[in-house]
């Protein structure tokens, strides 16, 4: 994080270079605060502009891009770069070129896939860190959209895990899912009640699924002694529920043959999954290892599935997606992005085993609001310091009207 400082007196060299850090300290803490909010304040208008106007959707596309612009104007030019983001954007780069110059570009998908991944990736390039009362902004924000949503959908009395059927059944449920992990982090209790009722109102039962395994595994490693999730505890967690997802065909297949007491079809137990995962097994089948190891090219599931079904687009398996989209590469090139975003506190590692379990049987991939709620939490009180650029002190000795940049 670049500092800077401006100094206006007269004063001497050895006076002026034990004062300017504390300068600089004092000034920084303002300054990354105005264009924290000013961000903050822009992502809540628009989400919930988006929620009242569907069609304005294509602004949340635009997120990624327009809050390092706020931030630039707010701070005067200045952009921190994080060191950690830029390496997964550059990753990510890496194995979709790839992809893409093995098979081509299939069409919309395509382009989509690369400008939300690709978008949300660059956004975490970005080092900026937020106060605390963005999490009550962003509750308070996705707990509007619930309300609007259920003013213009009504909303269901009865509830059924085994059909996910439940009050409303919103997308929302899955940042919510966010900012309870949050308040929980924080043992912010009263915060994490209000959290957990507007996520079970939003009611996306892979969601309430997910929030329970973390929170179990991070009370687990509390009660044995640690400060949380281990991180290569959680990264074996997170390789098993993705082995399970490219395996959602058989598991589905068995759960309904053996497991389910009504009689329901392995496509009924999976509302639809089962036959997307079948497709695409059937289609990486078909083809030769060049395809298993490189994939058939970004967004490549979706136009299959949307071919096959126009009532679909996706085949609400995140890692099946991957797998197919970029290959064996992508596939474990994904694993890594997703390790070094969140490995770097327990927050992070809840968030990190919360959204692996949400990748098995939705689409979050693609939800960019999903990563801008993300973005706006994880960098609530952000500590971990790796710039990408060192600035040093400019020379300040017996100098008037000169500016000192420091890096954290």
């Amino acid at each position: 994080m670049c500092w800077r400082v401006s100094t206006s007196n007269r004063m001497s060299g050895a006076r002026m270079s034990e004062s300017a850090p504390a300068v600089a300290r004092t000034a920084t803490v303002n300054s990354e605060n105005q264009g924290a909010w000013c961000v903050s304040i822009a992502v809540f208008v628009i989400m919930t502009v988006k929620t009242v106007f569907p069609e304005f959707k294509y602004a949340v596309y635009s997120l990624p891009f327009l809050i390092p612009a706020i931030y630039m104007v707010v701070e005067r030019g200045r952009l921190p770069l994080y060191r950690s983001g830029l390496i997964c954007l550059l990753l990510y780069v890496g194995f979709a070129l790839g992809s893409l110059l093995h098979n081509g570009p299939t069409g919309f998908f395509t382009y989509r896939d690369l400008l939300i991944i690709g978008g949300y990736l660059f956004l975490f390039t970005v080092y900026v860190r937020f106060p605390p009362l963005v999490a009550d902004m962003a509750m308070a924000t996705l707990g509007v959209g619930l309300a609007i949503a259920a003013a213009k959908h009504g909303v269901r009395l009865s509830i059924d895990f085994s059909k996910s059927v439940g009050l409303i059944e919103s997308t929302l449920a899955f940042p919510l899912g966010i900012v309870f992990l949050y308040y929980f982090h924080e043992r912010k209790w009263v915060r994490s009640l209000i959290a957990v009722l507007l996520l079970f109102v939003a009611f996306k039962r892979i969601a309430l699924f997910a929030v329970v395994i973390a929170v179990f595994l991070d009370v687990a490693f509390r009660l044995v002694g640690a400060r949380g999730i281990n991180k290569f505890a959680a990264l074996g967690f997170v390789i098993v529920f993705s082995l399970m997802a490219l395996l959602s065909e058989q598991i589905f297949a068995f759960y309904a043959e053996e497991v389910a007491t009504s009689r329901m079809s392995a496509n009924e137990v999976s509302l639809g999954r089962w036959q997307h995962a079948t497709l695409l097994w059937d289609h990486i089948a078909s083809h030769g290892w060049s395809h298993t190891v490189m994939g058939f090219g970004p967004g490549a599931a979706d136009d299959l599935v949307n071919s096959n079904d126009d009532s679909f687009d996706n085949p609400h398996n995140d890692w099946l997606k991957l797998f197919f989209d970029y290959g064996i590469i992508g596939f474990i090139s994904a694993h890594a992005i997703l390790f070094i975003l969140f490995s770097r506190n327990s927050l992070g590692l809840m968030i990190y085993i919360y959204t692996a379990i949400l990748m098995m049987t939705d689409n979050v991939l693609i939800y960019i609001f999903y990563f801008v709620y993300i973005f706006l939490i994880i960098r609530i009180g952000l500590k971990d310091r790796k710039p990408l650029l060192r600035y040093q002190m400019n020379e300040i000795h017996n100098c008037r009207h000169r500016t000192a940049l420091f890096r954290l």
